[in-house]
């Protein structure tokens, strides 16, 4: 449940990222966001605890963070409080922004991953002087990792299904995310439909 995605907002619900129920967390806990509900109610911390327990005694299907007295619902799409973003920007090149960029699927088989199933790849593996950047990283299953090894590409036999780019949140990014992993709530915020952002 802590590897659920989260859509992040910025104060004039423009989609900026996405994160895990963890990042989320942290957020609203920090309060630096606040949680939005499917009928687009916006809680504070202490509103969206008391709506948890409220939610959690009359829907089953309610997801929530348990402790002995408290709950905290697993939620859907955040809002930032302050920040407003000017422009689409790129993301740190790390092992969670690659699996985002490459949606979750092996780069070299097309299998779809979770986060711990997933290994990154180096194209120009480490060995030969690699570096962890978005030019040389893609997401990989074991398989496909153990089977190319230190090899170049060329000398493993198998083939890169992408273009590698860095991972820029914009409107194209959330569409090919959402084309992949289809969230009724996120439609709402994103302005798509049918699979395409308006």
């Amino acid at each position: 449940m802590l590897e659920n995605r989260v859509l992040v907002l910025d104060k004039n619900y423009q989609p900026v990222r996405i994160v895990n129920v963890r990042g989320a967390i942290y957020l609203v806990f920090r309060e630096a966001a606040n949680v939005i509900d499917e009928d687009y109610n916006i809680f504070e911390l202490e509103e969206w605890i008391r709506h948890s327990k409220h939610r959690i005694k009359v829907d089953k299907e309610f997801k929530a963070l348990r402790s002995v007295d408290s709950a905290f619902g697993v939620p859907s799409v955040i809002i930032l409080r302050n920040f407003i973003q000017k422009r689409p920007r790129e993301s740190v090149c790390t092992k969670s922004n690659i699996l985002l960029r490459d949606l979750y699927q092996c780069q070299y088989c097309g299998i779809k991953l979770s986060y711990g199933d997933a290994t990154i790849d180096h194209v120009i593996p480490r060995s030969r002087g690699g570096q962890l950047t978005w030019k040389n990283a893609v997401a990989s299953c074991r398989d496909c990792n153990n089977k190319k090894g230190s090899k170049d590409i060329s000398d493993s036999g198998l083939v890169l299904k992408n273009n590698l780019s860095p991972l820029v949140w914009n409107h194209n990014y959330f569409r090919r995310y959402c084309s992949r992993y289809p969230n009724e709530i996120w439609k709402r915020f994103l302005g798509v439909k049918d699979g395409k952002v308006q």
